[in-house]
C-alpha cells in the first residue's frame, strides 16, 4: 500500500494506475521510462472519499520482485511510506 499520495487535480481518481505512475515519477525520482516499465496488478484507490488538499492511499500489487526492490529502496531514500504484506 502507498500512501500520503496527494489528491489528483480535480478531486476524482479515474485512473489509479496513472496516479500511482506519476507519483513514482514526480515524488520518488524515478525515471519516466523506469516508472512506465513496472509492470503493475491490482491497483486500486483505499475505500474513502478524497477531499481537496488531502492525501490518499493506493494499494497495488508489484508483478516482479526487481520492481518491487527497486521501489522499496527508493522510497526508503526519499522518506515516503510504503506498507507490504508478507
Amino acid at each position: 500500500m502507498f500512501g500520503g499520495i496527494p489528491e489528483p487535480r480535480g478531486g476524482t481518481i479515474e485512473d489509479t494506475e496513472s496516479t500511482l505512475r506519476a507519483f513514482l515519477h514526480e515524488k520518488m525520482k524515478l525515471a519516466k521510462e523506469e516508472a512506465a516499465s513496472i509492470k503493475l496488478e491490482h491497483v486500486h484507490q483505499f475505500p474513502g472519499s478524497p477531499s481537496h488538499g488531502k492525501t490518499i492511499n493506493i494499494v497495488a500489487k508489484l508483478y516482479n520482485f526487481k520492481d518491487r526492490e527497486i521501489v522499496r529502496k527508493k522510497m526508503e531514500r526519499t522518506g515516503w511510506h510504503r506498507h507490504s504484506r508478507l
